[in-house]
């Protein structure tokens, strides 16, 4: 089993890469073939980690907030032929560390369970009608009220090699029709996640333990910690954590 991992750090969030890359050597998945394909404008991390056989860095210079988020499926699709040589595609946010060891409970199934989601952690538990969907009618990732579903986090999420390009052409066209008709949905590419797995029933719904945000206090334990990038202290070490 090969898994190749989608992993964005321009600008000054290439400083979380060393924490996340040792982390999930260290406790992600152990007993499979993984491999980083990094999109970053990190003069450092090309020099530091040059030899290291398991990365394929791609330069990629911030385009900024929001565009760069919107746009990762631009940078994504750019690469499609050769993430096809990977059985499981997963994309982790930069500011992800590993907190405890992650087995097979993080795979999808042969079965019933073609995609892996993880539900927000600031909407897991509130009723549907608060979810921030798109509620405009002019966009294609528009969700009217009365759809009652689940909403899920883009910052991670792990699916099958096909499945995944699947989803990034369904975004990409989607976003490209609105872009030329001046429009963009409320939480970017979030809200075309939502709207790609709404009411689908081949996906795997984990909790907030994979998710956990720092510095919260919800009832997960959490296993997989999403730093706090406003307020991090860079010099802070993950034994502290």
């Amino acid at each position: 089993m090969k898994i190749w991992i989608l992993y964005m750090c321009s600008w000054k969030y290439e400083k979380f890469f060393d924490w996340f890359y040792e982390s999930s050597k260290r406790l992600f998945l152990t007993d499979k073939e993984k491999h980083y394909f990094v999109f970053t404008d990190s003069k450092r991390l090309l020099e530091q980690y040059w030899n290291n056989k398991d990365i394929t860095f791609i330069e990629q210079r911030t385009l900024w907030w929001p565009i760069h988020t919107l746009f990762r499926f631009w940078m994504f699709r750019s690469i499609k032929e050769q993430l096809l040589n990977y059985d499981f595609l997963v994309f982790f946010n930069a500011n992800f560390v590993f907190l405890e060891k992650i087995w097979d409970e993080f795979l999808p199934n042969w079965r019933n369970e073609k995609l892996i989601a993880w539900l927000h952690a600031w909407f897991y538990n509130k009723p549907s009608f608060l979810y921030p969907y798109d509620r405009n009618r002019k966009s294609s990732a528009y969700i009217p009220y009365w759809k009652r579903w689940k909403y899920y986090q883009w910052s991670l999420n792990w699916w099958f090699t096909n499945d995944y390009l699947n989803l990034i052409e369904t975004c990409f066209n989607n976003i490209q029709t609105e872009l030329n008709k001046n429009v963009i949905a409320k939480w970017f590419d979030e809200s075309h996640l939502n709207k790609y797995l709404l009411w689908r029933s081949d996906v795997k719904s984990l909790d907030v333990s994979y998710n956990y945000p720092e510095w919260s206090n919800l009832p997960f334990k959490p296993k997989i910690m999403l730093l706090n990038k406003w307020w991090w202290d860079w010099h802070k070490e993950i034994r502290n954590i």
